[in-house]
């Protein structure tokens, strides 16, 4: 037998590929099994996926919907006035909203439970400063940009308020309410719009009443 050169293997050509009756080349064995197994679906198995696809595209719109509908209700509830705000009903609301972001698997899941926990952890404070910070966790970037307003306003005049001397009325100093100015009433003449001590008639009286008694003396000397 002659020896087969290693620098060199020779190449073993393919198997011929199998005919049909008519000539046709059948597929590999591999590839038969594989189209035996998936078998292509029918029109009607297309229509029932598309149903199917379409009751599931719903479901989830509908759980989305119910996530943000649960949102808006409870930034419509913290929007209400501090009297009629309730730590208790709001932190009910959070919980809902955590239980309904769970079963939905929501873009926020893993964000709510953290809410919920905060808030729970913080029923102790003030009304006001628990419904600040609700605002604060679960409002948008328009819900900030109002509670920032509200605060500053709020703010602005504390300030204004501590500046003003307690026990003040309206003889504020006209810097802090300049439309109080010539707010007074003359204690003398009844009239107002000054005071008792800047009243022109009473200094005209006063005026009157020193010199009376000089034209009296006067009119007595000359009779005697």
């Amino acid at each position: 037998m002659a020896e087969v050169d290693e620098q060199f293997p020779v190449e073993v050509p393919p198997e011929p590929m199998a005919l049909d009756a008519q000539g046709q080349v059948q597929p590999a064995p591999l590839q038969a099994a594989i189209n035996q197994d998936i078998p292509v679906p029918d029109n009607n198995d297309l229509e029932t996926l598309k149903a199917e696809f379409k009751a599931l595209r719903q479901s989830v719109d509908a759980f989305t919907k119910a996530t943000v509908a649960n949102v808006i209700k409870i930034m419509t509830y913290a929007s209400r006035p501090l009297s009629e705000f309730n730590k208790f009903e709001a932190l009910d609301m959070v919980e809902n909203l955590n239980n309904v972001s769970q079963e939905q698997k929501h873009a926020k899941h893993a964000y709510h439970p953290m809410v919920y926990q905060t808030l729970r952890g913080k029923m102790s404070v003030s009304t006001e400063q628990f419904r600040s910070l609700l605002l604060r966790l679960l409002g948008d970037k328009d819900h900030e940009r109002i509670f920032d307003i509200v605060a500053k306003v709020e703010k602005r005049f504390q300030s204004r308020s501590r500046d003003i001397p307690q026990g003040s009325n309206v003889n504020t100093p006209n810097r802090l309410f300049p439309y109080r100015r010539n707010v007074g009433r003359c204690f003398y003449c009844q009239r107002f719009g000054h005071f008792q001590a800047q009243c022109i008639l009473k200094k005209r009286d006063e005026e009157t009443r020193r010199r009376t008694p000089q034209v009296s003396d006067a009119s007595s000397s000359q009779a005697k």
